[in-house]
């Protein structure tokens, strides 16, 4: 089993438990480890741990920390699920207004869409 493999079945094991009384703790290297050695099983993990700090904040009616649910709609993206992904979008810009660029860049990869703003709210097709 690969070292990637067995991190990802770790920390889910730890998600699942609840042994991670702090889940920030954890975040950092659940990321590191996702770009270093991406593969579906550390953007699984990395999503559960996303979705975990969001549900946590949101419980406890505080807002997720900027960029958690922007993180979050893109990891839903390439897990294939795009509206859950829309969804935590909105729950990006609710509570960030000034993210609305990111969210809108965001918006239109998770729509599929090549076009990339040029800086005058004009947009330009993005070549491959």
């Amino acid at each position: 089993m690969t070292r990637h493999v067995a991190w990802s079945l770790a920390l889910t094991g730890l998600l699942a438990a609840g042994c991670v009384s702090d889940p920030w703790t954890i975040y950092d290297s659940s990321l590191y480890t996702t770009l270093r050695e991406p593969s579906p099983e550390t953007y699984a993990a990395h999503l559960d741990l996303l979705l975990l700090l969001v549900d946590r904040r949101e419980a406890q009616g505080q807002a997720p920390p900027p960029g958690i649910c922007a993180e979050s709609a893109f990891y839903l993206h390439r897990a294939g699920r795009t509206s859950e992904a829309s969804a935590y979008l909105a729950r990006e810009k609710r509570y960030y207004p000034e993210s609305g660029l990111v969210v809108a860049a965001l918006g239109r990869l998770i729509a599929g869409e090549r076009a990339i703003p040029n800086g005058d709210g004009e947009h330009e097709e993005k070549t491959p």
